[in-house]
């Protein structure tokens, strides 16, 4: 018996006692690796089930993705026929009408584009007004360069190409000519 054991009587043990303990320990220790074993073949199962709910998921978005890429335009398609109609109309006037003028052709081609500009318009586009206007390269695209004396440097001489806005957003530059002063020997030499 150890000095210590005659302070506390309560924590004897035996030899028998302290084999007990061992074995429990071992039994205990094997109940646990079955069960954590268990346990990990469940949560094993769960993570496979989440993994193919996930790529199923996925798959159902990249069809729902190319479906609505697919049918995307099927809207504005619709809105425009009206204006389709309306070319289709005046193409069959103009071919059966013998008294069909050029003045009446250009006053129908003008009622189509009066259509469907407001119908882009409706939509959100926007033209934007450049002659006269001062450049500005986040809106306008420099095809060329005149000279005109009687107005300011930089300024939007002529549009080539008309540029819009959608929603606000640049869709396609204004294509401009802008003014440049010719610079003389003078001012080079300066």
């Amino acid at each position: 018996m150890l000095f210590g054991d005659f302070l506390h009587p309560e924590h004897k043990t035996d030899s028998k006692n302290e084999e007990k303990p061992e074995h429990c320990a071992q039994e205990n220790h094997g109940e646990k690796s079955r069960e954590l074993e268990q346990k990990i073949s469940e949560l094993t199962g769960t993570l496979k089930q989440v993994q193919a709910d996930f790529e199923n998921y996925k798959k159902r978005i990249e069809k729902n993705q190319e479906e609505f890429a697919k049918f995307s335009s099927a809207k504005t398609i619709a809105e425009l026929l009206p204006v389709l109609d309306s070319f289709d109309s005046a193409i069959e006037k103009m071919k059966n009408s013998e008294n069909f003028t050029r003045e009446k052709s250009i006053e129908g081609l003008i009622l189509l584009k009066k259509q469907f500009d407001d119908y882009l318009h409706s939509q959100g586009l926007q033209e934007i007004d450049a002659e006269g206007k001062i450049f500005d390269p986040h809106i306008h695209e420099i095809i060329s360069r005149g000279t005109d004396r009687s107005r300011s440097e930089n300024i939007v001489l002529e549009v080539f190409q008309k540029g819009y806005l959608i929603h606000g957003r640049l869709l396609r530059p204004v294509r401009v000519r802008i003014n440049q002063h010719e610079k003389n020997e003078n001012e080079l030499h300066k």
